[in-house]
Formats: structure tokens, sequence, C-alpha cells
């Protein structure tokens, strides 16, 4: 029986692990435009269309010495670009984070 040696299947293992794991990005391309964290809504939506999905999450009411300051919305916006998914999401109207979920 033929073993391989360990120190050569664990860089695999965890190059493969790598790629199935969402990355966090701060930026994506959509054609010939840039979105990245901090675009409103309208900006994103403008540069690359309407996405393939989306929901909203919760939100956010944030006090201050007991007083209501804010609610802000959460939402979750899916792209499709290309063979990849980008999941981006939203705190009230500005993009907060942009998760690349690799090729399909």
């Amino acid at each position: 029986m033929l073993r391989k040696p360990v120190n050569k299947i664990a860089p695999s293992l965890v190059l493969s692990l790598a790629l199935a794991l969402p990355a966090t990005s701060h930026a994506m391309r959509c054609g010939t435009h840039l979105v990245q964290k901090g675009d409103l809504k309208y900006e994103v939506s403008s540069k690359c269309g309407q996405p393939e999905y989306r929901e909203s999450t919760g939100y956010i009411d944030e006090e201050r010495r007991g007083k209501r300051i804010k609610v802000l919305g959460l939402e979750e916006w899916v792209y499709k670009i290309s063979s990849s998914y980008y999941r981006l999401e939203f705190k009230g109207n500005e993009l907060v984070k942009i998760e690349s979920r690799g090729r399909i």
C-alpha cells in the first residue's frame, strides 16, 4: 500500500478549504464600474442593475443615553457576475460588506 506523506496532502487540503469559504472583499467590479464599501444603494443598483436576490434581514435600533437616535434596516443583496456570486450587506442605505462566494 502506497501512502502519501502528510506534508504533500496538507497544502492541497488547506487550499481546497480556503476556496470553499467566502472571502471578504473591499470592492467588486460590475462591467466597467467599481462598487465598494461605503457606496449607497442607488449607486450600486445604477452600476450593477437589480440583484439576483434581495432580502431584508432585520434592523438596528440605536440608542444613546436612553434616547432613540435612529433605526437602520439591514439588507442583503446577491449578484451573480460571470460565474461568481457576491453577497452585499447594507446597513441603512450604505454598503458595509462585500463577500465573494467564488466560482460555481
